[in-house]
C-alpha cells in the first residue's frame, strides 16, 4: 500500500485518472485476496476428509469403549451374558419360524429351505415330513426351536 498524498485537481480527466488509478489499486488487491483465499482441490479434499475423521473419531472410541464394556460385563457377570444371548438367540429363532410359517400358509406345505437369506445364513433349518427343527448357536449356546415355537438351550464349551 502507498502513503496517502495529496492530489490537486485542475481538470475532468485529472478526476478520470484518479478514478482509473483507484480501480487498478482495488483490482490487485482482490487479486491478491483471491490468491491468499483459494486453495487448491487437493487442500479442500484434504480437509473434509480430516474433518470427518475429526467427527468420527470420537464415534469409533464410544464404539470400542461400549464393545469393551460388553466384554468386560461378560466376564463380571456371566449369568447375564447367558440370559441375554439366550433371548437373542430366540428372537432370531422366531423371526425365522414366522417366516417358515407365513411361507407354509401361502403355498400349503413347508418349503424346502428357509425362505428368507438372512434368516439362512444364521439359521439350520430341518424339514421332518410335516413338521420342522430350526436350530442356531451363538456365544456358548446351542438353541433349538420346534413347530410350536418351543426352546431348548444346550450350553457348551467352558
Amino acid at each position: 500500500m502507498g502513503s496517502a498524498r495529496s492530489v490537486t485537481m485542475s481538470s475532468p480527466t485529472d478526476l478520470d485518472r484518479l478514478a482509473r488509478q483507484a480501480d487498478e489499486a482495488l483490482a490487485k488487491a482482490d487479486q491478491h485476496r483471491g490468491a491468499r483465499g483459494t486453495r487448491p482441490a487437493s487442500s479442500k479434499r484434504l480437509g473434509q476428509v480430516l474433518a470427518v475423521a475429526v467427527l468420527a473419531l470420537p464415534l469409533l472410541v464410544l464404539q470400542a469403549h461400549f464393545a469393551w464394556v460388553d466384554q468386560l460385563a461378560a466376564l463380571l457377570f456371566p449369568a447375564h451374558r447367558v440370559q441375554q444371548d439366550q433371548a437373542d438367540l430366540q428372537a432370531v429363532l422366531e423371526a425365522a419360524r414366522m417366516s417358515v410359517e407365513s411361507a407354509k400358509a401361502r403355498s400349503g406345505a413347508l418349503p424346502d429351505a428357509l425362505p428368507s437369506a438372512a434368516h439362512a445364513a444364521l439359521v439350520s433349518y430341518e424339514r421332518r415330513g410335516d413338521t420342522y427343527r430350526l436350530s442356531m448357536a451363538g456365544g456358548q449356546l446351542l438353541a433349538t426351536m420346534d413347530a410350536e415355537g418351543t426352546v431348548n438351550f444346550q450350553r457348551f464349551g467352558p
